[in-house]
């Protein structure tokens, strides 16, 4: 499973496989944009934590001239390794892990069929529930295995899944904290 990823990444990704889910078909990525996030990223990220940047100050303000450079030392890092500016970075990075999270939602979904037959079997074997609890709760497992399965069927046919699957266990390893 994942390790920790910086919280600007899981930013990322909360806003683009949650909320901007629909604007996901507005970047299409290719295959060396996945690369070159493999290639780049645990550089970024080291040069993100150099810079030790605070956004929340005591006094809770941020002056104008301090976001500017704050702003210009982020686009200068993600600049030397490739991208445009942070906002390309933000929507590549963004985009290549909730493929990614897809993916392994999916791997996820896979391994749950043991545990969802032998539930179910402890649902039938417990002699406290009543046959009608033990239909209820056998329903209700069953709606939310079908869920599950249904997030990831419909997830892995997007076209930015199929350019990263290829990349998951390098992606794991470019993300995975030191």
């Amino acid at each position: 499973m994942l390790k920790l990823i910086p919280g600007f990444l899981v930013l990322c990704f909360i806003f683009r496989f949650g909320i901007a889910q629909e604007d996901e078909s507005e970047y299409e990525l290719k295959s060396s944009d996945v690369e070159n996030f493999i290639k780049e990223f645990p550089s970024i990220r080291s040069e993100f934590e150099k810079l030790q940047i605070v956004i929340e100050r005591e006094d809770h303000e941020i002056t104008l001239p301090e976001g500017i450079n704050y702003m210009n030392d982020i686009n200068n890092v993600v600049q030397k390794h490739g991208y445009n500016d942070y906002a390309d970075f933000y929507m590549k990075a963004g985009t290549i892990l909730s493929a990614y999270a897809a993916i392994k939602m999916e791997i996820e979904s896979e391994n749950l069929a043991p545990e969802y037959k032998q539930a179910i079997q402890e649902i039938e074997n417990n002699l406290y529930y009543s046959a009608e609890q033990k239909e209820q709760m056998k329903q209700a497992l069953e709606q939310s295995m079908s869920a599950v399965l249904n997030a990831s069927e419909n997830i892995s046919d997007s076209e930015n899944v199929k350019v990263v699957r290829p990349y998951t266990d390098k992606i794991e390893k470019a993300v995975e904290e030191e």
